[in-house]
């Protein structure tokens, strides 16, 4: 019997509580391990064409439209106001 097919033998024959507290164990377990390989990657620039090939598909925006950042309740408010409030609104 291998290693393997030994401890997936002992996973089956565990209790609920076990079995719960193996999957939390593992999780943080299997995160770690992928942020050391990720950090990894990164260090060896394994991820520099895919990071420089983003940054050149992606435009400067400048600063996101408030409008996007409100709700529609909000807009629906700030058109009723008089030209003049949401003028001095707008250079504040």
């Amino acid at each position: 019997m291998s290693r393997v097919d030994n401890i997936e033998k002992q996973i089956k024959e565990l209790s609920r509580d076990e079995l719960t507290a193996l999957r939390e164990w593992f999780a943080d377990f299997d995160g770690d391990a992928w942020d050391r390989q990720m950090e990894a990657d990164i260090n060896a620039g394994r991820l520099d064409s895919l990071a420089e090939r983003a940054l050149s598909i992606m435009k400067p925006a400048g600063p996101p439209s408030c409008e996007s950042l409100a709700s529609p309740d909000f807009w629906t408010c700030y058109r009723a106001l008089p030209v003049s409030v949401r003028t001095a609104a707008d250079k504040a």
